[in-house]
C-alpha cells in the first residue's frame, strides 16, 4: 500500500513539472519591449502573485516555441498587445507559472462596457 501511494505521489509531481501550469491574469499594459531575438517581454501595471519572475514589475515574456508558442501567434499577439496598450484597455494573458520567465500563451482584449 504504502509503494502505491509513493507511486502516486511521484507521478504527480512529475506530471506537475512535465506540464506548464497556466494562469490567467488582467491589468494595463506599463511596458512592451521587443528583443533581438524575436521574443517580446511584457510588464503590467499590476503584477501577478503566481509569476515567480524576480523583476519590478514583473516580465512576462512572449517567445516562439515557449508555452506552444509559434510565430504567427507571436505576431498575432504582439498586435493585440500594442492595441491595448495605445488603447489603454486591460490585457488578460494566459502564461505559464511553472517557470520564472511567465510565458505567455495567449490574451485577449474585451469591451469594457
Amino acid at each position: 500500500m504504502l509503494k502505491k501511494l509513493f507511486l502516486v505521489a511521484s507521478i504527480c509531481l512529475m506530471s506537475k513539472t512535465a506540464f506548464a501550469a497556466g494562469v490567467w491574469h488582467t491589468s494595463k499594459i506599463k511596458m512592451i519591449y521587443p528583443l533581438a531575438d524575436g521574443s517580446v517581454i511584457l510588464t503590467f501595471k499590476s503584477d501577478s502573485a503566481s509569476c515567480t519572475n524576480a523583476g519590478i514589475p514583473k516580465h512576462y515574456q512572449l517567445k516562439v516555441n515557449s508555452n506552444g508558442v509559434t510565430e504567427t501567434a507571436l505576431n498575432n499577439i504582439y498586435s493585440i498587445a500594442m492595441l491595448a496598450f495605445s488603447t489603454g484597455k486591460n490585457l488578460t494573458i494566459y502564461f505559464d507559472d511553472s517557470t520564472s520567465s511567465c510565458y505567455i500563451n495567449r490574451m485577449l482584449i474585451e469591451d469594457e462596457d
